[in-house]
C-alpha cells in the first residue's frame, strides 16, 4: 500500500533531517512510479464473448504495478484515492456488429460512500464493426467517477451484439492484430 504523503511544514532556517525526509517522500510520490500507485496489465488468452451479454476480460499478465491492485481479473485498489484508467479492447471482426467497451468499479467492504457490491459503469465507448473483415478496436480512458478505496474492484468489460472473439496483439497484417490489448490505471489525487 502506497503511503499517502503529508507534506511538512517549515520555518526559516528548518533543517530537520525528519521534515527534508518527508519532503523528499512526498516528491518522490508525485514523481516516481515506483511509488505512486500504477498498473499496466495484459490479458493472456483470447476469449469468446458472448453476444448480448456485458463480459469482463481477465488481465492476469502483470507488466507493472507499484501498489499490488492486479487480482487477474482487473485492479483490487490498496491505496485510496482517485484514479484514472485506460484500456484498447480488440475483436476479431467477420462482419457488420456492434461493439462496446466499459470500465465497471464495484464497491468493496471499506467504501463509505457505496454499499458492498453496488457496481458503477464508466468510460462507455462504442462502434460498429468493419463489414470487410479485419479487427476493430476500442480504446478507452476515464477517471473513476468516485473516489476509490481498499478492496474495491475496477474492470473492463466488452459487450457485442454478436459471438465474437478477443484478439490479441500479433502485430499479423495490416488489419489484424494490431491493438496492444491492455488495462492501466493510475493514482491521480486523494480523496474521500
Amino acid at each position: 500500500m502506497a503511503q499517502i504523503p503529508i507534506v511538512p511544514t517549515f520555518v526559516t532556517s528548518d533543517t530537520s533531517i525528519p521534515k527534508l525526509a518527508q519532503l523528499s517522500y512526498a516528491v518522490s510520490f508525485l514523481s516516481d512510479y515506483g511509488v505512486r500507485p500504477l498498473w499496466h496489465l495484459e490479458p493472456t488468452a483470447t476469449p469468446s464473448i458472448t453476444l448480448n451479454t456485458w463480459t469482463t476480460l481477465n488481465y492476469p499478465t502483470v507488466i507493472f504495478d507499484s501498489d499490488g491492485v492486479s487480482d487477474a481479473a482487473g485492479a483490487l485498489i490498496v491505496t485510496q484515492g482517485i484514479y484514472a484508467v485506460e484500456a484498447c479492447l480488440q475483436i476479431t471482426a467477420a462482419g457488420s456488429d456492434g461493439m462496446a467497451g466499459s470500465f465497471r468499479i464495484t464497491a468493496g467492504a471499506n467504501n463509505p460512500h457505496l454499499a458492498p457490491a453496488a457496481t458503477i459503469r464508466f468510460g462507455l465507448r462504442a462502434k460498429q464493426t468493419p463489414s470487410s473483415g479485419g479487427d476493430a478496436a476500442l480504446c478507452l480512458s476515464d477517471i473513476v467517477p468516485v473516489v476509490c478505496y481498499p478492496g474495491d474492484k475496477i474492470v473492463v468489460m466488452y459487450y457485442v451484439t454478436a459471438t465474437r472473439t478477443s484478439d490479441a496483439n500479433t502485430n499479423s497484417s495490416f488489419k489484424n492484430g494490431r491493438f496492444n490489448r491492455s488495462f492501466m490505471g493510475h493514482f491521480i489525487s486523494t480523496g474521500t
